[in-house]
């Protein structure tokens, strides 16, 4: 079910529905999250092909930095999964 494609109105939507909608927003503000990151590490891929060697230590720590972030989204994301795979077995996502 999309949101931007849903025209029940509104006193018919139940409980599912605004499960549903919160559930597709934050999917879609930690894809544009994802992707900033893919676009930054992409950045840093063809500054490393092309320099090799020369490469500037501060991006080296920015990289390290990166992977720091990461992780930490990857920390800060293991309870929704837990929550979404539990909504999934009692069936609200499913």
């Amino acid at each position: 079910m999309r949101l931007a494609d849903d025209s029940t109105p509104m006193e018919k939507r139940d409980s599912r529905w605004v499960i549903w909608a919160q559930f597709e927003l934050f999917v879609d503000e930690i894809m544009s999250i994802v992707e900033l990151y893919h676009a930054r590490l992409d950045w840093f891929q063809g500054r490393l092909h092309k320099e090799e060697a020369d490469f500037p230590k501060e991006d080296i720590k920015s990289i390290i930095q990166t992977v720091d972030e990461l992780e930490r989204l990857q920390r800060r994301l293991l309870p929704v999964r837990r929550v979404v795979g539990h909504l999934i077995e009692l069936q609200v996502l499913g």
